[in-house]
């Protein structure tokens, strides 16, 4: 998708630095996840700090999607009222089918190393497959 085209998508409040109008086909809020064909999410209500918007550009991202402004960038910027629900139609329209597979791993020990396993034998049986790691501590 274009930048240009994130209008007819979501709702929008402001545009800023539109210099540019790149192509996109993912979003994400972690500044460790993102390349040059990804939008980065930016919710002012979660103290983000500048380090992370900074790694972020130098990542080379297209643009940014937030609810607050940020003066010192001349990146390309979306402004949203509710970010939650903007980037989650977005989300829709970039990715519109769910995955039809899906593995949850649970446990104590060992849930990297099984998440791994069950990668290697999509790969072998040239099963397209992304192994994400997710650990939620509670």
């Amino acid at each position: 998708m274009l930048l240009s085209e994130v209008s007819k998508t979501i709702d929008i409040k402001k545009i800023l630095n539109k210099k540019t109008n790149k192509h996109f086909n993912k979003i994400n809020s972690s500044s460790k996840e993102v390349d040059k064909k990804t939008i980065f999410i930016i919710d002012s209500k979660k103290k983000i700090k500048r380090e992370y918007i900074d790694e972020a550009i130098k990542r080379k991202i297209p643009a940014i999607i937030t609810n607050k402004t940020y003066h010192q960038l001349s990146l390309f910027q979306i402004l949203v009222k509710d970010i939650e629900k903007e980037t989650q139609k977005l989300l829709i329209s970039i990715k519109p089918f769910k995955p039809i597979n899906t593995v949850a791993i649970t446990g104590t020990n060992g849930k990297t190393s099984v998440a791994w396993y069950i990668s290697e034998i999509c790969r072998l049986n040239i099963l397209k497959s992304k192994c994400r790691v997710r650990l939620d501590i509670m």
